[in-house]
């Protein structure tokens, strides 16, 4: 059990928003870029610039929904967000090219879906989205996908639950080598980090394959994320009064 002697404060964050810049993800290119979702539209949608802040581009470009939480696909060429652009307003996840060209696809027919994430393969997203009255993280898997595709022709069109838990289980992170996935739950009471094996089957949910609880305390921990050799973890947590960064 990691415990608060074991963690490093990195860095301190001013709880205030900065103009209308949220989520900011950086991709992986000859080029690199930044994604970030922003409202100077009007609505939130998903932009892109380059990594100096010059040229930013609408990808998006929706008046009636609200785009956010996007990542880019390992290739650079591809990226997934959630939309409250689904039947009724329902957020749902949805995948579309990363130089705005072309239609965007939804790729879950779901609820209250956010978050998604690709695993380091490309072949499998992550997502979470409400089972009944909790939150659980969920994968599809994408291995016939292409542009043209909807949700009926993906390969795995049914998504499974590897949380199942009555619980809020949210933001998850794959590890770099693709075999775990780090994530918030809140099922000893409060949001901490925990993570688990991934298995591309349906767990046991009485015997999670491999779940660990990493912090445990009486505050916040969530957001994480993986350093790129996967040896550690960085989160969000208010344990010191105010949200900072620990890893």
């Amino acid at each position: 059990m990691v415990t608060t002697t074991h963690i490093t404060r990195l860095i301190s964050v001013i709880n205030v928003l900065i103009c209308t810049l949220l989520i900011p993800f950086y991709v992986q290119s000859a080029s690199p870029k930044i994604l970030f979702v922003s409202d100077r539209d009007n609505s939130k949608d998903i932009w892109i610039m380059k990594s100096d802040g010059l040229e930013p581009k609408n990808l998006t470009k929706t008046r009636k929904t609200n785009e956010e939480t996007p990542t880019a696909s390992p290739g650079g060429v591809h990226m997934t967000f959630s939309s409250d652009g689904g039947a009724n307003k329902a957020r749902w996840t949805y995948i579309m090219s990363l130089d705005g060209k072309g239609k965007r696809r939804n790729i879950t027919e779901g609820a209250g879906e956010s978050n998604p994430v690709w695993s380091p393969t490309g072949t499998e997203v992550a997502y979470t989205a409400l089972a009944g009255n909790s939150l659980s993280i969920y994968i599809l898997g994408l291995w016939n996908w292409t542009p043209r595709m909807s949700v009926k022709a993906i390969e795995t069109a049914e998504p499974f639950n590897i949380t199942d838990a009555p619980s809020t289980d949210t933001h998850p992170a794959w590890s770099p080598d693709g075999g775990k996935i780090v994530f918030s739950s809140n099922r000893d009471g409060d949001l901490e980090i925990h993570v688990m094996d991934v298995v591309l089957d349906k767990p046991d949910p009485e015997n999670p394959p491999g779940l660990l609880q990493l912090t445990k305390n009486e505050v916040v921990d969530w957001q994480p994320s993986w350093s790129p050799d996967g040896t550690k973890i960085a989160f969000s947590s208010k344990r010191d009064g105010n949200w900072e960064i620990y890893v």
